[in-house]
């Protein structure tokens, strides 16, 4: 005997994209929530869901409430058949909870949620519409200005206290990037969790974690996604004033890498920022799982012309755009990696060849056989991390291109 599962009481279930007043009934997502999981699902989907909140005890039972929502007579195996196609497993009664997905190989938060919300519960204010559109118009003014500047201001000299501070103060802007979303969710009064740190791919990286922000509509999403930069922006018009009174080397320094990581940032091909608002402000989600399917569809169909228009049409101009972008992406890493590997097979030899004939040369003391082994890592230490990072590319391609993941939706 078939038995109709029963779902956890603890989940809820709320409009997507709450702002979206022109989608019709069939067009509107929801977001469903259990614990740290977030799932965006069509309308029928909902119903299906609602129906066995009900908790109908017979199959009979589960056809009639199936046809009052649905108004489509189906027998209770092919509801049942429905229940175990799109509803996620981990939203059964009794399943083990999900842990979050996240992008991160480590992570470990360094700011609890506590000291996050008392200090970002301080700023809020920041976001205030005119408060912001005045900081942002002197941002632009000031930092146009540095920037114009940067090459005059850059003559000074430079040495190795610069660099130390420099790197200090890179990381805190990475952590004030962070701390602007963080406080763009208390803005709207959303929950939100810690500050930390982790690796991504190879890249090492603050996060914050602002997974409440999904029950929002897209455009205070779109804020808490730009929160990060706003902040960051307000940072550099002060190192910008200094560098120009100054006259400093390290703040004009400062202020373009500043701005170089903020621009990357806004790369919607890897999971940052530019990503979620991208995602956000088109209303469209799982950006790369649709991008993969359209990416195979039209491979698979390359040489099937109505295949292939019949492909294009299904598709949105958003994830079209998106999927032929993220085959130039893919396509300038390949040229990338190449060019880097080449100069490296023409260049290692050389710098090691070097580094012998230094140690050959160099004298027992310790200082001298430091020096050589800091020299050695610093030989081998950009090779390995592009080593690293096509080890994950290559996996990537083929786990998510050539095999089709398994996602509940």
């Amino acid at each position: 005997m078939n038995q109709i599962p029963t779902l956890n009481k603890s989940l809820t279930i709320s409009i997507f994209n709450k702002d979206a007043n022109k989608q019709t009934n069939a067009d509107t997502k929801y977001l469903i929530q259990l614990g740290c999981n977030n799932y965006v699902v069509s309308t029928a989907t909902k119903n299906l869901i609602e129906i066995l909140l009900i908790e109908p005890k017979e199959l009979i039972t589960l056809s009639e409430l199936y046809h009052a929502h649905f108004q489509e007579h189906l027998n209770s195996n092919e509801i049942l058949q429905l229940i175990e196609q799109y509803i996620p497993k981990s939203l059964l009664e009794g399943a083990p909870a999900v842990p979050a997905k996240t992008p991160f190989t480590i992570s470990r938060i360094v700011l609890s949620p506590s000291m996050v919300e008392f200090l970002s519960s301080k700023l809020t204010w920041l976001f205030k519409p005119l408060v912001a559109l005045f900081l942002v118009s002197i941002f632009s003014t000031i930092h146009g200005y540095a920037l114009i500047n940067e090459f005059n201001l850059s003559t000074n000299s430079w040495n190795d206290t610069n660099v130390y501070l420099f790197l200090l103060v890179m990381l805190f802007s990475f952590f004030v990037h962070e701390f602007g979303h963080a406080t763009a969710c208390r803005n709207f009064d959303c929950n939100h969790g810690g500050i930390g740190v982790g690796l991504y791919l190879i890249f090492p990286v603050f996060f914050a974690d602002v997974t409440s922000a999904w029950r929002l509509s897209k455009y205070q999403r779109a804020v808490i996604d730009l929160g990060g930069l706003y902040f960051q922006a307000i940072l550099l018009i002060f190192i910008d004033l200094i560098a120009l009174h100054l006259n400093s080397a390290l703040c004009a320094k400062l202020s373009t890498v500043i701005t170089f990581t903020m621009l990357y940032t806004l790369n919607p091909f890897l999971k940052f920022d530019g990503y979620w608002l991208l995602s956000d402000l088109s209303g469209e989600t799982n950006l790369h799982r649709k991008m993969r399917t359209t990416i195979r569809s039209i491979v698979s169909q390359a040489f099937k012309l109505s295949s292939l228009s019949n492909i294009l049409l299904k598709n949105s101009k958003l994830i079209l755009a998106y999927s032929a972008l993220s085959i130039a992406f893919i396509i300038y890493c390949i040229n990338f990696l190449f060019n880097e590997f080449k100069y490296i097979y023409s260049e290692l030899p050389l710098k090691l060849e070097l580094w012998l004939n230094n140690y050959t040369l160099a004298t027992d003391n310790t200082f001298s056989k430091f020096t050589l082994a800091i020299d050695l890592i610093g030989i081998f230490i950009w090779p390995l991390l592009l080593c690293t990072f096509l080890l994950f590319a290559i996996k990537k391609l083929m786990s998510l291109i050539i095999f089709e993941p398994k996602e509940p939706t």
